[in-house]
């Protein structure tokens, strides 16, 4: 059912993490319709919680449309809502700003990040350490396991991972 998520309304504002690298808006409204065992209606109250630094549901609320129908414990648990989470907040409330110069600068989503990172093997230290960070944060605030996030998406061991996000931390 996390596809078919629909973005109501968004914070506009963004927290800035990593010095302004990745911006995480902090909070969201989505909606989805159907994909569900009867015809139904999902509404999910996001939000970031800055106290577990990641995306979780504030409310979830499940509305039956269908004449006869009812909400069951059964349609309840056909609803994903951590998949939606992550589905929302990597596409359209986490993003990543890339580039030095205001010229040249670009903004992906958390999602566009992630398919573009390409693995460690023959890149500049300074440039994998960058997006160790980068998929170190995105991870966290999707409630991922960071670690292992970074480990997949670089194409090394976790206790390269480890070190790669060490170092990241230890020169800011």
């Amino acid at each position: 059912m996390a596809s078919a998520f629909e973005l109501v309304v968004v914070d506009p504002d963004a927290i800035s993490l990593l010095g302004g690298v990745v911006r995480a808006r902090p909070s969201a409204h989505l909606r989805a319709s159907g994909d569900l065992s009867i015809d139904a209606t999902v509404e999910i109250e996001i939000a970031l919680d800055e106290a577990l630094g990641r995306y979780v549901a504030k409310s979830v609320r499940v509305e039956c449309d269908e004449p006869g129908g009812e909400v069951t414990a059964k349609l309840l648990r056909e609803v994903r809502v951590q998949e939606a989470i992550v589905s929302v907040a990597l596409r359209d409330m986490i993003s990543v700003v890339l580039g030095e110069h205001e010229d040249d600068v670009e903004v992906l989503s958390g999602e566009e990040m992630l398919a573009r990172v390409k693995p460690m093997r023959g890149r500049d230290r300074y440039e994998v350490v960058q997006d160790a960070m980068i998929i170190d944060a995105i991870a966290r605030l999707g409630n991922w396991p960071p670690l292992a996030t970074v480990a997949a998406r670089l194409g090394v061991s976790q206790s390269t991972a480890t070190r790669l996000v060490a170092e990241g931390r230890r020169h800011g």
